[in-house]
């Protein structure tokens, strides 16, 4: 499994620049990833990877796809894992003229992941409005939904003041929260005694050590 490099994260981004306005800018794919990642249902590749290229995307030769490919998924393997840790993952944002957080764009990407599997996000809708659970979830959609539709106007100004100063905490803080939940979940419904070396439970087809276990170690 390739390792994540920036030289291999320089070239993808500057594919990703050239395909034009239907490709992910590297913000806006790192919040997409991050959503693939904690929601509730598994998403395959053949489903997420489409949208990051944009429609009708080809690619130019074999040998481009077998250069890219394993960048986007090392990106992906990156971000999993440190979501799987506590306060270790940290959302790649743009800085604005000013020097604050364009959190926007990684924002629009986490919505696009949710846009891929809605009825799976509608647990956190049906939670209380003070479960712990659904904060992090009902705040991240609200993110998503003015990064797209209304802008950072419509924000209470307290929270846009937080996103100015902590928007890699927020956001880190927030996916890392769905995660833990995620697992929990998985936890609940797999059976009641799964070996190390038994396939995880979640369907990844990786070996349980190598995969949800490891996710929940500190």
């Amino acid at each position: 499994m390739r390792a994540l490099t920036e030289t291999g994260l320089d070239r993808l981004e500057l594919y990703l620049g050239e395909l034009g306005d239907d490709a992910m800018l590297l913000s806006e794919l790192d919040g997409y990833l991050a959503g693939v990642i904690v929601c509730p249902e598994m998403i395959p590749p053949s489903e997420w990877l489409p949208q990051v290229w944009g429609e009708g995307h080809v690619f130019q030769s074999p040998e481009e796809a077998q250069e890219l490919l394993p960048i986007i998924m090392a990106l992906y393997n990156d971000i999993a894992r440190a979501i799987g840790r506590p306060r270790t993952y940290v959302p790649r944002l743009e800085a604005d003229m000013d020097g604050s957080p364009l959190w926007e764009l990684w924002a629009s990407g986490f919505g696009r992941a949710l846009d891929l599997r809605p009825w799976a996000w509608s647990i956190y809708e049906d939670m209380a409005e003070d479960d712990t659970d659904a904060i992090p979830f009902r705040l991240l959609n609200a993110l998503a939904t003015a990064a797209e539709e209304t802008g950072r106007s419509d924000l209470h100004e307290d929270l846009q003041k937080l996103l100015r100063d902590s928007a890699e905490t927020i956001l880190g803080a927030g996916v890392e929260s769905l995660n833990r939940t995620r697992l929990a979940a998985l936890e609940a419904e797999r059976p009641s005694k799964v070996g190390r070396n038994d396939p995880c439970p979640c369907g990844s087809g990786k070996k349980y050590k190598k995969c949800c276990l490891q996710a929940q170690d500190p």
